[in-house]
């Protein structure tokens, strides 16, 4: 009785200490086996927007298959290479607003048979419907705020990637 009795909770311990693994593991890419094509594309998606919420460039950059030209652009001064700084520039000096996490999807389809595009909806870090409003002292009713987003995701070397920059606030 004694040994079960010391047994038990080492197990349980040991399964606890897996799901931490695994929760605050970094996220690989999402590969195009695993699951529905669709479902597989929103959670790169969402996992791609976690990632930049947390502040996690390393994880952002497996998960992005765009183009860094603009963020390049906005940082001469960095390494064209470095993407971790790009990103890190992009979320914290740049106006690119990257604690964002997706609230809805309004509209999904799927163009080809390696593309998917969302359009969806932002929730802040304060619970709020996220509205970009117009730029620059535009008025508003020429230039109404945006509260829904499209983004795009394609599987590439048989990997999810998001292929658009988050949204940008100048």
């Amino acid at each position: 009785m004694k040994a079960q009795s010391l047994f038990l909770p080492r197990i349980g311990a040991m399964l606890l200490l897996g799901l931490v693994l695994v929760a605050c593991g970094s996220p690989a890419t999402i590969p195009a086996s695993t699951q529905a094509p669709a479902q597989a594309a929103r959670q790169a998606l969402e996992v791609y927007f976690s990632a930049l919420s947390a502040g996690r460039y390393a994880d952002v950059i497996t998960l992005y298959g765009g183009d860094y030209q603009v963020l390049v652009d906005n940082n001469p001064d960095l390494d064209p290479n470095d993407h971790d700084a790009l990103f890190q520039n992009a979320c914290q000096i740049n106006g690119f607003v990257c604690n964002l996490t997706i609230k809805d999807y309004m509209s999904e389809s799927q163009p080809s048979s390696t593309e998917y595009t969302f359009v969806v909806e932002f929730q802040s870090a304060d619970g709020e419907l996220f509205s970009l409003g117009p730029c620059c002292g535009a008025d508003p009713t020429e230039s109404p705020p945006v509260t829904q987003f499209e983004y795009h995701v394609q599987v590439m070397s048989g990997k999810y990637l998001v292929m658009d920059l988050p949204v940008y606030q100048p």
